[in-house]
């Protein structure tokens, strides 16, 4: 499918008006998305949580490589319960309390397993959505029922927005509830130094239990420094961190949300589901 096309589809899903022709179904016309009846070849479900001021149907391109895989496919919309300006946008969530957005990504994880019948689930999250997943596993005890985890623009660590976090903190201060209203409480808790963040890096950054794979690039603009997205562990965890920028010769840079959409990063998700344990180089790599 041409450039041009999947920039569309991308903007009118973002907004929640996908076009007909592209709603999120398979080449039979069956969901991608949250299918109790599809019969997967690979026995633990993928879960895809998104970022902020996103949406599940951004996931639309990696959904559909990963069922056409055999992977079953689940998603979901969180953080619509925000009192900010950008929840005013259709089709923008991400946007409220992370506490409250950890409690509902261990809830999917329920309705995950009891729709499938599964024991554990694989989560692949993106920006926000994996911060969600570090607060699931390190203090909300969720790593038992996880298997992989595969991040994409991971902000573990918040973000210094690209050093805006330190010229925003007074302003947070003194006005909160209009830094809140102008920017979501996520957005504001997602800031480096907040106490949100603060939490974040007391906890373990890994479960001995589980296998990662981080893809992050050097070039995002959103998820910075990119050390907020590598994972570094002092567990036995299995831990691959693939920054695309130096592994991949690319015709363009992979931005923040192109992290999702690109084929590159698409690939990289299958691989971080499958691939050996030990194995933290893709074999597709360029260098």
């Amino acid at each position: 499918m041409s450039d041009f096309l999947r920039a569309v589809t991308a903007v009118t899903w973002r907004y929640g008006i996908p076009p007909a022709i592209l709603q999120p179904k398979n080449s039979v016309g069956r969901p991608i998305f949250n299918n109790p009846h599809f019969r997967p070849t690979h026995p633990t479900p993928v879960l895809l949580v998104h970022g902020r001021t996103d949406n599940s149907r951004h996931w639309y391109w990696a959904a559909r490589n990963l069922q056409r895989s055999g992977f079953s496919v689940w998603a979901y919309d969180y953080g619509t319960n925000s009192n900010s300006l950008l929840s005013l946008v259709p089709g923008v969530y991400g946007l409220g309390d992370l506490e409250s957005a950890a409690q509902e990504l261990a809830g999917q994880v329920e309705r995950v397993k009891k729709e499938t019948g599964a024991p554990q689930v694989d989560i692949v999250a993106h920006s926000q959505g994996a911060a969600l997943v570090k607060l699931y596993t390190g203090e909300l005890g969720g790593a038992a029922n996880l298997r992989r985890v595969v991040t994409l623009g991971a902000t573990f660590h918040g973000s210094t927005l690209g050093g805006l976090a330190q010229r925003l903190a007074p302003l947070v201060r003194r006005v909160p509830r209009l830094a809140r209203w102008l920017a979501s409480e996520g957005g504001v808790q997602q800031l480096v130094g907040s106490e949100f963040v603060d939490k974040l890096d007391a906890l373990p950054n890994t479960h001995p239990d589980l296998i990662y794979t981080s893809i992050y690039t050097t070039l995002d603009r959103a998820a910075t420094p990119s050390s907020t997205s590598h994972l570094a562990t002092t567990t036995p965890a299995d831990v691959a961190n693939v920054d695309i920028a130096r592994r991949f010769d690319l015709d363009r840079p992979v931005t923040h949300g192109g992290l999702i959409t690109r084929i590159v990063s698409v690939k990289l998700i299958y691989w971080g589901l499958t691939r050996p344990r030990g194995e933290t180089r893709p074999p597709f790599a360029d260098k």
